[in-house]
């Protein structure tokens, strides 16, 4: 079996896509994984190139756009490793990216999502690790503080939320708290997902080490 399974969801984003699909290896190090594409009904080519480019991959095309949420649950009922990771198709994963996530899952066992760092294109840092949304935080935001909704990214560290663009989660959590609410469409699937982890008792990570 795969150490690990990683969910990609794709929709018009094809050049993106490959380009992600391609830096997965890299990301790996010595594990092995089986890729899964949840594409929503693309009409770029997305589906053909990563047929042609990646038959390694195992693509579920869907007939219309069921958003991030939905997919990616289709994505998770398809795989099979004891963790699954979510990337998003504009990722590029950089060295040993993954292979980091999974030795630190394997090392804390009552965590339930760990998340890298998260890097722009010109490689300045992207706040990923975050407080939940509450009344305070707006107010926060409002008067041009949002910074303070943020955790430090300096180490490793629990945190209440990361951003859903990029993090590994165990199979044995989800099982106990369910898969992504498919309420939600796009944003705001991961913050949720990460609360109803705090609230089953079991820890996020953000784990800078792995970027």
């Amino acid at each position: 079996m795969s150490d690990v399974s990683i969910i990609i969801v794709s929709w018009n984003a094809r050049e993106l896509l490959l380009k992600c699909l391609e830096s997965i290896p890299e990301g790996l190090g010595e594990l092995e994984a089986e890729v899964i594409v949840v594409d929503n009904a693309s009409t770029d080519g997305s589906a053909e190139g990563v047929r042609d480019l990646h038959p390694g991959v195992k693509l579920l095309v869907q007939s219309q756009n069921l958003g991030f949420a939905k997919a990616n649950n289709i994505g998770i009922k398809e795989s099979a490793a004891k963790y699954v990771c979510l990337i998003n198709s504009d990722v590029v994963v950089l060295s040993k990216c993954i292979e980091r996530l999974f030795f630190f899952l394997e090392d804390n066992p009552m965590a339930a999502i760990a998340a890298p760092r998260i890097l722009n294109p010109d490689m300045t840092l992207q706040a990923s690790c975050r407080r939940f949304p509450s009344l305070p935080g707006t107010l926060l935001a409002s008067l041009g503080l949002d910074r303070l909704n943020y955790f430090p990214h300096d180490r490793t560290r629990r945190v209440e939320a990361v951003s859903g663009c990029f993090m590994m989660v165990r199979r044995e959590a989800m099982d106990e708290v369910g898969l992504l609410d498919e309420r939600f469409f796009f944003y705001a699937e991961d913050k949720d997902w990460c609360k109803r982890f705090h609230d089953a008792s079991w820890d996020v990570f953000y784990h800078p080490e792995a970027k």
